[in-house]
């Protein structure tokens, strides 16, 4: 046989086997890819899923305005700048507005400003990320994980039941957490708050759906249907992550 021939037919194949381990390779890293975007989630996600969420559920622009603050500056010269996404609803300048979460006190403030991506507005509604230029309110009183919203539109509270499955990445060493008793890191909206589980209902286990009755240390804007997660502890370099992850499925007080 012609040894060029020969070449040619052990080059083909080898370009074939090289071919099939490409694709074994690339599905082999897709499958590792999806597991741990599945298991692995960081509070980043946490919020991405509260996101999918308002966008999934409704049409909000015409709701009742909320917008938890992500971020804010307390001395800007002219008042506080409070940053974050709206929910849902509208807000314009001239608005009076609630701060609710981490005070019993009722806080009233007055929207003198809005930017979006530096750019002023005279409005703004559900899905933009905004900053909101505040009066009539102290600088002291506003907190990360607070929400802005429509007055007497939504309340604080402590004690409420979640509904969460127990993720299973690397989680099995913090099993021992979910006891009655217990406190935990809860993580919802945009803040971390502390929370003592109160009552469990169901088994406590790797991948098992389990209801909580949790009692928050500090009062927090919430409804029924926010997402809300539990998270570890960092340890070493490893970034705290999600042990459990659901939503609240009933306010109790």
């Amino acid at each position: 046989m012609n040894k060029k021939v020969v070449i040619g037919i052990v080059l083909s194949f080898l370009i074939i086997v090289i071919l099939i381990l490409g694709v074994i390779l690339f599905k082999l890293l897709k499958n590792k890819s999806d597991i741990n975007v599945s298991n692995n989630k960081t509070i980043s996600d946490i919020n991405l899923s509260n996101n999918k969420i308002i966008s999934e559920n409704s049409n909000l622009s015409s709701d009742a305005f909320l917008m938890p603050i992500e971020d804010l500056m307390r001395n800007t010269g002219k008042g506080p700048l409070v940053t974050g996404r709206i929910e849902r609803g509208k807000v314009k300048i001239g608005d009076e507005i609630e701060i609710v979460g981490f005070s019993n006190k009722k806080i009233i403030a007055t929207v003198i400003g809005i930017e979006v991506f530096r750019a002023k507005k005279d409005e703004a509604v559900a899905g933009e990320n905004i900053g909101l230029l505040l009066s009539n309110v102290l600088p002291t009183d506003l907190k990360r994980g607070q929400v802005c919203a429509k007055i007497n539109s939504i309340k604080s509270h402590k004690k409420i039941k979640v509904q969460v499955n127990i993720l299973d990445y690397n989680n099995e060493p913090y099993l021992s957490l979910l006891k009655v008793d217990n406190e935990v890191n809860c993580y919802v909206r945009s803040q971390s708050v502390k929370g003592v589980i109160r009552k469990i209902e169901g088994k406590v286990d790797l991948k098992q759906d389990v209801n909580l009755i949790i009692e928050l240390t500090e009062p927090v804007g919430i409804e029924e249907g926010v997402g809300f997660a539990i998270i570890g502890d960092q340890v070493g370099s490893k970034r705290p992550h999600q042990i459990a992850y659901g939503k609240i499925f009933e306010i109790i007080e």
